[in-house]
Parts: C-alpha cells; sequence; structure tokens
C-alpha cells in the first residue's frame, strides 16, 4: 500500500512535469525531513484530554491544532501493557518510520500523538502505515495530494 501511494504521487509529478511541494517550500525528500516530538508531559495530557481522537485495533492518535509552533509536532507513547522493551522498542521505531513517510502531507500546525497497542508490535511497517493515514485524514491532518502537486513554473 505504501508503495502504491509513493508510485501515484511520482506518476502524477512525471506525467504533468510537476515537483511535488511540501510546507517548507522547495522539493521535499521523506528521508531528511526533521520529526518534531512532544516532551513535556502537559503537552501529553493537553491532548489527551482536549484532542480529537481516532482509534483501530492496531492504533490510537489524538491530534489538535498547536497556535505556538510552525511545525507539526508528535509523540509516542508505549505502555508495558504492549511488551518487554525490546517490543515496544519496535513499536516506537515503526509508528516514527509510518510518519516519516507521511511527514510531507502532514499539515504543519497540528500536535499529534500516537499510542500503541497490543497488536502494534505484530504489525508490518504498511499496515501501520494504512491505519496512520486513515487516521490523519479522518481528523484533518493531511493535506490533499493535490495541494502539494503544483506546476515548476
Amino acid at each position: 500500500m505504501v508503495a502504491r501511494f509513493y508510485r501515484a504521487v511520482e506518476q502524477k509529478a512525471e506525467n504533468s512535469s510537476v515537483l511535488l511541494k511540501g510546507i517548507f517550500g522547495g522539493v521535499l525528500n521523506a528521508n531528511n525531513l526533521k520529526i518534531i516530538t512532544i516532551k513535556k508531559n502537559r503537552d501529553f495530557h493537553y491532548l489527551y484530554g482536549r484532542g480529537a481522537s481516532c482509534v483501530s485495533d492496531d492504533l490510537v492518535t489524538y491530534a489538535i491544532r498547536n497556535g505556538r509552533y510552525k511545525t507539526a509536532r508528535i509523540g509516542v507513547t508505549t505502555s508495558k501493557k504492549i511488551g518487554c522493551a525490546v517490543k515496544r522498542n519496535r513499536a516506537r521505531r515503526v509508528i516514527r518510520e509510518s510518519y516519516r513517510k507521511l511527514l510531507p502531507f502532514v499539515c504543519s500546525d497540528y500536535d499529534m500523538v500516537f499510542v500503541a497497542r497490543v497488536k502494534t508490535t505484530s504489525a508490518d511497517c504498511d499496515k501501520i502505515f494504512d491505519s496512520m493515514r486513515r487516521h490523519l485524514i479522518k481528523l484533518g491532518c493531511i493535506k490533499k495530494i493535490e495541494k502539494f502537486v503544483s506546476s515548476s513554473n
């Protein structure tokens, strides 16, 4: 699913000789974008209390607009219910990688918290990517691809 998603974007870009532009201007490369994280406990609790949420069997997403920051921030939460440290770290890695693939399409004024569930540890990256993409579209955190694709002239 991930490959199909990116292939569609690349085909649109090739067919109409356009560039994929993002919130920072210029051509975006998903490999070199920096993920800004939420670190303060009060920010996590604010998102849990006031943020909109979306739930699936392998991921829970909370999101709210931020007024202070110009870039999107994320937090990843894994509890001991998931398993040992190896499983928790794998869940965090998979969630961060899925978000990194979606980062060029995410609106820049949102704070998001992703909560891993037990099924996150056994799911592959494509399944988490699909769940995350559905959640972020439902919560309004993803811009449509047509907004990113514009002529290079």
